[in-house]
């Protein structure tokens, strides 16, 4: 997500079913900075990472292999 301000993002990591698997809680969003995330615990499988800052939603589908 492009941001101006250092804004707080709400991320988390759903299923396909649509529950949360991961919550990352509240982080700081920094512009084009890069946040990695650990999904070494998460099965094989089709994930969704959600992030909400403000009042905008970004949802972006991955494939674990």
């Amino acid at each position: 997500i492009n941001n101006s301000d250092a804004d707080l993002a709400t991320i988390s990591v759903v299923n396909v079913l649509g529950s949360k698997v991961l919550d990352l809680g509240t982080k700081q969003v920094l512009t084009n900075g890069i946040k990695k995330i650990d999904i070494s615990t998460l099965p094989k499988g089709v994930y969704f990472l959600n992030i909400v800052v403000a009042t905008r939603t970004q949802s972006l589908r991955f494939v674990k292999k």
